[in-house]
């Protein structure tokens, strides 16, 4: 390993008031050790295996347990994510205690940065419950998996979406499972999962469908934007999301996959939290990443996710938005996501050429990986710059 300096990694923590602190990390990345009872291997994405778990580093953690798949598109890929459950609520790295967590694999990305970056720019615009991106090398029952991402399993609580047991959480999502619950809304079909509440002690599910319907049917309305739909959805996170889906080109949205939405009991719904990058940043136009730089989020055709989202995205008062926001990015945080990608990748670097080396994945260079992200997002900068012109 290379002498370095030490590194920050920038970690927004689910208070109240978002403050964000800094934390100093080694120039050594975490280890993260598992072993699953009688080395059972891991190949299913709903039964859980008992394991026990080791953290090496400079916040180090000892203890059972379970883990399994997870993903859609991500756990058909030889390098596979997991979603892991303590036995006991623990607050690993310092982060506010809890018992579910996820390790990103980031198998699409060449850069391993992706998430990252987005998580960061999520941070950037002060975003409710952006999530902690940790990255640390994974061992599963003594075979080096390579560079993963520890990040929070997003779900309602007090240390993560903290709308109460009475809120709502929904994922726009057309990939459904078999034990999915969810509705299809009344006027553009979208798949609507419920995510909280899981057992309607609080809120029946006719009631989380009945108040999404009123905010659908205020978009749907002929006499949209001059519509009371704002009087449903929170304009200051819709602004800020698509921001954020913009400047990364995540094309998500579309579908919709992974969109989430949520709600405290008697307020309006909020877009968020931000979610799953990997086939951002152009990716999913060739499957290649940091291509046309000024490609549109939205779609020529009619997806359901389009038709919703670029409707809402053509009300002026949202425009108005985006622009202020805009340009209080460019001008005071649009730096300072260049230098975090620069130290990110510092930080990871010997980790990621260990990563190269097990999967071969992008460049063998993990400059080369930072410049063309850095160039790309310089570049999709200035198509937005353009586009809030024409606002």
């Amino acid at each position: 390993m290379r002498n370095l300096s030490a590194f920050f990694i920038l970690f927004l923590f689910f208070s109240c008031d978002k403050s964000v602190k800094d934390v100093i990390q080694p120039d050594v990345l975490p280890v993260l050790r598992i072993s699953t009872e009688n080395k059972v291997e891991v190949t299913s994405k709903e039964v859980y295996q008992k394991a026990f778990m080791e953290i090496e580093g400079e916040n180090p953690f000892k203890g059972n347990i379970e883990i399994r798949g997870r993903g859609n598109t991500t756990w058909t890929y030889p390098k596979k994510p997991f979603k892991i459950k303590l036995d006991e609520k623990a607050g690993l790295f310092g982060l506010p205690k809890a018992k579910r967590w996820v390790l990103l694999a980031n198998y699409l990305d060449p850069s391993l940065m992706l998430n990252a970056v987005s998580m960061k720019l999520g941070q950037l615009l002060n975003m409710e419950y952006t999530n902690h991106i940790i990255p640390v090398d994974l061992w599963l029952n003594n075979e080096f998996l390579g560079n993963y991402t520890l990040t929070e399993q997003i779900e309602v609580g007090e240390n993560r979406v903290n709308i109460g047991n009475d809120g709502v959480l929904l994922s726009l999502d057309t990939i459904l499972e078999s034990d999915d619950i969810y509705f299809e809304s009344q006027n553009y079909h979208l798949p609507v999962q419920v995510k909280h509440p899981e057992n309607f002690d609080e809120i029946s599910l006719d009631e989380i469908e009945e108040d999404f319907n009123e905010l659908e049917n205020s978009v749907f309305n002929e006499s949209f934007p001059l519509t009371d739909y704002l009087n449903y959805l929170d304009a200051e996170s819709v602004a800020k999301y698509l921001i954020v889906y913009t400047l990364t080109c995540n094309e998500e949205i579309n579908h919709p996959k992974s969109t989430y939405m949520y709600k405290r009991a008697g307020s309006k719904f909020k877009l968020g939290p931000i979610w799953d990058f990997d086939w951002a940043f152009s990716y999913e136009q060739s499957q290649v990443h940091y291509v046309n730089p000024n490609r549109s989020l939205f779609w020529e055709w009619d997806a359901k996710g389009t038709i919703f989202f670029q409707r809402i995205a053509s009300d002026p008062r949202i425009k108005s938005l985006m622009k202020s926001h805009w340009q209080s990015f460019r001008e005071n945080d649009f730096n300072e996501l260049l230098d975090f990608i620069d130290l990110y990748a510092s930080q990871i670097e010997d980790s990621r050429k260990a990563d190269y080396k097990k999967w071969g994945r992008g460049e063998s260079s993990i400059d080369l990986e930072k410049e063309a992200l850095k160039n790309w997002l310089i570049l999709r900068a200035k198509y937005m710059d353009e586009l809030m012109i024409s606002f």
